[in-house]
């Protein structure tokens, strides 16, 4: 440390019961916490920003809606939009999307809590779910409650599952993360466009 810049360090605390984050000779240096797993996006972001020496945002991109001469150009602009139009990053809400867009993909959370949850057409009345990109489903039914979620009683062991309105469908990511869907209905405008609305709840549990 003597023969170091204090510049240079910036310690990161995952699991810390005591009132001093750090050791006496790292005292006076800020540090970045990631005791907190629901603020881990944000805390990744700060120290990315101390790492880089950036102070504000970075300058924004390219629009994707301006005419361009370039076939590709539009098209990597048109998935760009596509792709953030099937993302949820909240712990909870209520969400609208095109399932059949996006490869059937419909993102919910972020960092620990991400499920990259899969979907596609059944019909009218109901959808498919599937088991890509995430740990596993199950299947409950409108009487479901994800207050008094019990494991042992929901089936892990498919790939696929066919849910109409009202019924749930529930996911354990690779982190063991838990979210809750209960789809609200389903709306077909053509054969490009059907929207799936579903209530979502990050349940905050490790399996």
């Amino acid at each position: 440390m003597r023969d170091s810049s204090s510049a240079w360090v910036i310690p990161i605390i995952r699991s810390c019961s005591s009132q001093e984050k750090v050791p006496a000779f790292l005292k006076g240096l800020r540090y970045v916490s990631f005791e907190d797993d629901h603020l881990y996006e944000g805390n990744y972001y700060e120290l990315l920003r101390d790492l880089h020496d950036q102070s504000k945002l970075p300058p924004l991109g390219n629009n994707p809606f301006e005419n361009s001469t370039d076939i590709s150009d539009r098209v990597d602009g048109i998935i760009q939009v596509k792709r953030s139009l099937s993302s949820s990053t909240s712990d909870s809400g209520r969400v609208r999307f095109n399932y059949i867009s996006n490869s059937g993909v419909h993102v919910f959370g972020s960092g620990l809590h991400e499920f990259r949850t899969h979907w596609s057409d059944r019909g009218s009345e109901s959808v498919y779910a599937y088991s890509d990109g995430v740990k596993a489903i199950a299947h409950a039914d409108p009487s479901f409650d994800a207050d008094s979620i019990n494991l042992e009683l929901l089936d892990f062991s498919s790939r696929v599952r066919a849910l109409k309105p009202d019924e749930h469908a529930i996911w354990v990511n690779a982190h063991g993360r838990i979210l809750v869907t209960k789809l609200i209905g389903i709306t077909v405008e053509s054969d490009q466009v059907k929207w799936a609305e579903v209530e979502y709840k990050n349940l905050n549990v490790i399996t």
